[in-house]
């Protein structure tokens, strides 16, 4: 195990303790084909598509349109960002609590059940009726969890695309707080990325503005917990034994500890910024 902690680990207490080995693991995954992309990068691509360029003139009915605004505008309109703490209010992130609470007794659920289906010869073998005592005494009766409101969410826009019962329903995934001093775009990724994809693609980003844009531990920390809150999902569904490291995802990323957690980055007033939010919406709702 590479034994390097964050470069800056050591000072303020709001620094996040990380083996960097860890993440530089994750970010090296041999089947790791994800970056999140830039949205520089992504106006430059479609600099070069004509028929792009129209449909944009018509939509902004402007011939000299700005197109790496519009663009982001476009994308952030359908994106919600990749952190509880940038995503609910206070509220929204105890009833965020509770459902993982919930989710946790679910699986635990789902591991008693597993036993019923083993062969009877093992001795982690149960019966149908010795599992649900079992989960009667160990668990008990699963309390329903509360649903979300439009005002346990930061920004309206995110309850549009999430809804009461909080499921995903962008298309793109944000990162505020992590655009370059070179490029203060958005950092988007595809909501259609597996948790693992999400993960690595996230891992490879902080490498890259950790060694090669010389981002401050304070830019850093939301990338971490990004990480972090991904784990829960590594290790239902991505946590296969890696013989390299012995090891699954989940476990490996599980050991990123944070002193304290981010808190949401400022908003970003840009003058002039084009409300593509409700002209999506209108033209979706005039087909």
């Amino acid at each position: 195990m590479e034994p390097v902690a964050d470069a800056q680990a050591a000072t303020p207490s709001r620094i996040p303790v990380v083996c960097f080995g860890d993440v530089r693991r994750a970010a090296a995954a041999p089947d790791r084909k994800e970056v999140l992309p830039l949205m520089l990068d992504r106006a430059a691509k479609l600099a070069g598509d004509a028929d792009f360029l129209q449909a944009a003139e018509l939509f902004t009915q402007n011939p000299s349109f700005d197109l790496t605004r519009l663009v982001s505008d476009l994308v952030t309109a359908e994106a919600v960002p990749f952190l509880a703490a940038y995503r609910y209010q206070p509220s929204g992130l105890r009833h965020r609590e509770i459902w993982e609470k919930t989710w946790e007794l679910q699986r635990r659920e789902d591991a008693i059940d597993a036993c019923a289906n083993l062969p009877t010869g093992l001795p982690q073998y149960l019966t149908a009726a010795q599992a649900a005592a079992r989960k009667a005494t160990e668990i008990g009766t699963i309390p329903v969890p509360p649903k979300y409101g439009s005002g346990d969410f930061r920004k309206t826009a995110y309850w549009a695309l999430r809804g009461k019962l909080d499921v995903p329903k962008e298309r793109f995934i944000g990162y505020p707080g992590a655009e370059r001093g070179v490029d203060p775009t958005p950092v988007i990724g595809w909501a259609g990325w597996s948790y693992l994809q999400r993960a690595q693609a996230l891992a490879g980003y902080y490498i890259r503005m950790k060694e090669q844009e010389g981002f401050s531990a304070k830019k850093l920390t939301p990338l971490l917990a990004g990480l972090r809150e991904l784990v829960l999902w590594l290790r239902q569904w991505h946590n296969e034994i890696d013989p390299a490291y012995g090891v699954g995802m989940g476990g490996l990323l599980q050991r990123i500890r944070l002193r304290r957690g981010p808190r949401p980055p400022p908003e970003r007033r840009v003058a002039g910024k084009l409300d593509t939010l409700s002209v999506v919406r209108k033209n979706r709702g005039s087909r």
